[in-house]
């Protein structure tokens, strides 16, 4: 909503949310909610682009993820973003939390064009710790019980039977 944007017309010295910190806030939103395959299409929209003369750095964020450079993503998400909302009362507690969400929806854009991928190609190629990435596609395939498995170092596509659900569901039960 455009309105929400002139934020940054008000003199800011009494406010309790500056307008840099509202920005943030948007663009992690937005980062978040809009799916990999229709940031395309969401910059275009009128009050997006209003927003990005704005924030530049909300413009140069998206570009990268359009343009799938995801390892200049991460890069240019700590050295803005990130530096915002470490010092903020609101998203600094929830920061952790935000990053590992940005990185999921990178692992499962990999995961959707790829039947075969290793973990140490994906912390390489991304510029994260192997040991958070280990641990996050732990976490992602665990809960998700996608078509995936991750034996060792290698995440596979494998299409799950829902017989063999069923026949661990009843060993479990056991």
């Amino acid at each position: 909503d455009n309105k929400l944007l002139n934020i940054s017309l008000r003199n800011p010295k009494y406010d309790v949310v500056q307008p840099n910190d509202l920005y943030s806030m948007i663009s992690i939103s937005a980062l978040l909610s809009i799916p990999l395959n229709q940031i395309k299409h969401f910059m275009q929209l009128t009050d997006v682009v209003l927003f990005f003369q704005l924030f530049p750095p909300a413009k140069e964020l998206f570009n990268l993820l359009k343009n799938t450079k995801f390892r200049a993503f991460f890069t240019q998400w700590m050295e803005t973003l990130n530096i915002t909302c470490k010092r903020h009362y609101l998203l600094g507690p929830k920061l952790n939390e935000v990053e590992k969400v940005m990185r999921v929806k990178i692992y499962v854009f990999y995961l959707s064009i790829s039947t075969r991928i290793q973990v140490s190609y994906l912390s390489s190629t991304l510029d994260i710790k192997y040991e958070t990435v280990l641990h996050d596609i732990e976490e992602l395939l665990g809960k998700r019980k996608a078509n995936f498995v991750l034996e060792g170092d290698i995440i596979s596509y494998r299409k799950r039977s829902i017989i063999n659900d069923i026949a661990t569901i009843l060993q479990s039960n056991e």
